[in-house]
């Protein structure tokens, strides 16, 4: 797309007779700027651009149910990432100085998650994995237990474990803020989410199934072993594999527990099988709904960004809580707009937040790790 075809793409937006090929293209552009990968831009282009960047966020602020009604639900469902491509591009350009949305009262303490987890051992005696050298830091029942990098453990079984009928279990646990993988003995690859925990057995000899315990969430890229079935079970769900990539969100205190399967086949609760690109969320009173799914937005986390895709506010802050570390406090009458955001983790807190309050649907006050956030 050349600037002229993108010129032409901003003002239908910026009039609100944009198709949603053009609120793609619009999305598309505005994600390539964010992440600096927009070379060659005319040096007229800003001055023709900057009227119709500040039309967009005009008409957004004062006209979202005007635009919700008149635009296609696809179409409409990009709305707010465009307000925030906007805000982001005339911030960058904007020649006077300009204050965060967040009131620039963010804490300069408060860092992105970053790699790091405490591995409880069979015994009950702690192993604290952030700051611990590579090579091998253990051995338990017959597997050795090895730190490969800075965000991850690998479990190797040497054949030789316990009699039959006793096992051993490991737990690794991710605190708020922290995120870390595992190989376990069978070779299958798990990347665990903040705020979450995994029981494990050492090894599966001598077992049926290969069967974990969730707490939280987590990505599984499961070793397929006919003989012996995978199980992840949850305070919710049993989820039954043989070999296959599925990602689990199953936190305490959400009332949803979701599989969500890229590629293979599992059985939740010995009654729904998924296809890859379906969900399974499994509500409190034990009902299945099935529905499908982008699963790139599911494991953008695994990836390194944060995909809200159509979520509220409320829906969005206890990940933002889990991976910054935060308290969050809601007051009465938010918004239930939803919004369609995609950034990188590694953004400081505050830029996340000054990117959410550029909807100007909500606002946030930032005191220590405590974020309120309250109707713009």
């Amino acid at each position: 797309m050349n600037q002229d075809e993108l010129l032409g793409v901003m003002e239908r937006v910026a009039d609100g007779t944009a198709t949603g090929d053009d609120l793609q293209l619009y999305n598309d552009w505005c994600n390539a700027m964010q992440a600096g990968k927009q070379d060659g831009i005319h040096p007229s282009f800003p001055e023709k651009s900057e009227a119709i960047f500040r039309s967009i966020e005009s008409r957004v602020r004062h006209n979202r149910n005007i635009r919700y009604r008149k635009w296609t639900a696809a179409a409409a469902s990009l709305l707010l990432l465009i307000s925030i491509g906007a805000a982001f591009w005339l911030k960058q350009h904007s020649s006077s100085p300009s204050s965060n949305a967040a009131g620039n009262m963010a804490d300069s303490t408060i860092r992105p998650g970053s790699s790091g987890a405490v591995l409880v051992l069979a015994d009950g005696s702690e192993v604290e994995l952030g700051a611990q050298q590579k090579g091998q830091i253990g051995e338990q029942d017959g597997s050795r237990i090895n730190k490969s990098s800075d965000s991850g453990l690998v479990y190797v079984f040497n054949g030789q474990g316990s009699e039959a009928g006793t096992v051993q279990y490991n737990t690794l646990i991710t605190p708020n803020g922290k995120q870390f993988q595992v190989q376990l003995p069978d070779g299958t690859k798990i990347w665990i989410n903040a705020g979450s925990s995994l029981r494990f057995p050492v090894n599966f000899d001598n077992q049926q199934n290969r069967e974990v315990q969730l707490n939280g969430e987590a990505y599984f890229e499961v070793a397929k072993d006919v003989h012996k079935p995978f199980v992840v079970v949850t305070k919710r769900e049993r989820v039954e594999v043989l070999g296959t990539h599925f990602n689990i969100d199953s936190y305490d205190g959400i009332s949803i527990s979701k599989t969500t399967l890229v590629e293979g086949a599992v059985r939740v609760n010995r009654q729904m099988e998924l296809r890859p690109g379906e969900q399974a969320a499994v509500q409190q009173s034990g009902k299945i709904d099935r529905k499908s799914i982008n699963t790139a937005n599911v494991i953008a986390w695994k990836n390194g960004y944060f995909s809200f895709a159509g979520e509220s506010i409320q829906e969005i802050m206890p990940r933002l809580a889990r991976w910054y570390n935060l308290e969050v406090v809601y007051e009465a009458g938010l918004p239930a707009d939803k919004m369609e955001v995609s950034m990188s983790r590694s953004r400081s807190i505050t830029e996340v937040l000054d990117y959410l309050q550029s909807t100007k649907l909500i606002k946030f006050e930032v005191n220590g790790r405590r974020v309120t956030v309250s109707r713009y």
